[in-house]
C-alpha cells in the first residue's frame, strides 16, 4: 500500500480491488511503469528506494493492522467468547486448545498465514484470542508481511503497466481461495474436535 491508512489516492478501481491489488499497483508505481517517482510517507523516491519505501509503507500498514486485530481478539473477543461462545459451538475447551496451538506453533502461524491471501486478514484476531506472546506475534508476522510485502511490490514492479488487466483475470480465483480456506480450517477444527473427544 502507498499509505498504510489512507488509500484516498489510488485510483477508484485499486481501491475497490483490496491490499493485494494496491500494493501491486505500488510496484508498478515503484518501477516506474507509471510514474518515475514514488511518495511514500511523505518520502519521495525512485528505483531501489522506491522499491523498499513502498515494501516497508507495506509491512508497516499490514502490521498496524495486525496489532490491533491481535489486541481486539485478546481484549474483546475473548471475554466474548468465554461468556457467549456456547451459542457459537465454541466452548471454553476450544478456546484452550487454540492457546495450546499457538503456544506451540504460533511463531509459524504468525509467520505463514502472512503468506496465504485470506487468511492474513484474519489470523491477527484468533492469536489475540488465544493470548499469543505479543512481541513473538509482532516479530514473526512483521517477517511474513515483509516478505509478501517484497514478492507484491516485485510482481507490481515487474508486471508494470499490465496489473490491472492481470487482476482481472485472477480475480475469479478469490472466491475459489476462499472457499478452499474455509473448508480446510473447518476440516481441522473436526479433525481437532474428533481428537479430543
Amino acid at each position: 500500500m502507498i499509505d498504510p491508512i489512507d488509500t484516498s489516492l489510488l485510483p477508484p478501481d485499486v481501491q475497490k480491488a483490496g491490499p493485494a491489488a494496491q500494493q501491486l499497483y505500488a510496484g508498478a508505481l515503484a518501477s516506474g511503469a507509471l510514474t518515475h517517482r514514488v511518495d511514500v510517507l511523505g518520502w519521495h523516491a525512485t528505483g531501489l528506494g522506491a522499491y523498499l519505501a513502498v515494501v516497508a509503507a507495506g509491512v508497516l500498514g499490514y502490521q498496524l493492522g495486525s496489532i490491533l486485530g491481535w489486541w481486539i481478539g485478546e481484549r474483546g473477543g475473548r471475554p466474548f467468547l468465554e461468556r457467549y461462545g456456547k451459542y457459537l459451538l465454541i466452548r471454553q475447551h476450544e478456546i484452550e486448545l487454540a492457546e495450546r496451538f499457538f503456544d506451540k506453533y504460533g511463531a509459524a502461524t504468525a509467520f505463514f498465514s502472512r503468506l496465504l491471501p485470506i487468511v492474513r486478514t484474519f489470523i491477527s484476531f484468533p492469536a489475540g484470542v488465544a493470548r499469543m506472546n505479543l512481541p513473538k506475534f509482532i516479530v514473526y508476522s512483521t517477517a511474513g508481511a515483509f516478505v509478501w510485502s517484497m514478492v507484491l511490490v516485485y510482481a507490481g514492479t515487474v508486471l508494470g503497466a499490465n496489473w490491472a488487466q492481470i487482476r482481472h483475470a485472477l480475480q475469479p480465483f478469490d472466491l475459489l481461495i476462499a472457499v478452499a480456506v474455509v473448508a480446510a480450517a473447518v476440516t481441522q477444527f473436526v479433525a481437532v474436535s474428533l481428537v479430543v473427544m
